[in-house]
């Protein structure tokens, strides 16, 4: 699966143990209902192990694709109460193109017909 979006939040890389690492980015979306109603999720996503370093490469107010697995897990409380988590755990991440950049690209295919033939 793969989101979009801008991202708002880049988290320090939290060594869990001496065998786990884990960072997290958090992914501003704009979404459009089908009723044209616009609103915004707050998307966090976990990168680990190897994965941390990906992150290096950006910095808060780049917009980014990020490919990500979904994982969920249960977890029972000390009072023998279930608890279930979800997590979108991130494997790729890459720049996104934005819209300007695409416009001027187009732009710039465009062939000019006006030229100096004498008929």
């Amino acid at each position: 699966m793969e989101i979009t979006g801008k991202i708002i939040f880049i988290g320090d890389t939290r060594e869990v143990s001496d065998k786990f690492k884990t960072r997290q980015v958090v992914i501003e979306e704009k979404t459009t209902t089908q009723g044209g109603q616009e609103f915004t999720e707050y998307l966090p996503v976990d990168f680990n192990q190897i994965k941390v370093d990906d992150l290096n490469k950006f910095v808060v107010g780049n917009n980014v694709n990020i490919s990500y697995n979904l994982r969920g897990r249960k977890w029972t409380n000390p009072e023998g109460v279930d608890k279930y988590f979800l997590a979108l755990n991130g494997w790729k991440i890459d720049k996104a193109e934005s819209a300007t950049a695409t416009t001027v690209d187009n732009e710039a295919q465009v062939v000019d017909e006006s030229d100096d033939l004498p008929f």
